[in-house]
């Protein structure tokens, strides 16, 4: 059975390949909630490869974008591509978790 992946388990790769959100919380909450609400929705609910690809692509852009009064960090490409990676590997338990819940 596939195991759904924990809140820490998201957190934990976030601190483990961005560092600036190692030392601030509050960027950490923006990022959670923004990969929460509109990338990971979209991964999950993407129909085929393409169009999961360009959740990613954009959750990509938006990690690496310049820092500003909304987005108080920005993550280098690869420290964005480690994340993202690690992230993508989450993103595959959870949906597995949810085709075995769904029967199929």
């Amino acid at each position: 059975m596939a195991e759904v992946p924990t809140l820490v388990e998201w957190t934990d790769a976030a601190r483990a390949t961005v560092p600036a959100l190692a030392v601030d919380d509050t960027s950490m909450r923006l990022l959670m909630e923004r990969f929460k609400n509109k990338y990971l929705r979209a991964a999950m609910s993407a129909r085929n490869e393409s169009v999961e690809e360009r959740a990613w692509s954009g959750f990509f852009y938006w990690l690496v974008a310049g820092a500003t009064n909304r987005k108080p960090f920005s993550a280098t490409d690869d420290e964005a591509d480690a994340l993202i990676a690690r992230f993508r590997e989450l993103t595959g338990r959870l949906r597995d978790a949810a085709r075995e819940v769904r029967g199929g």
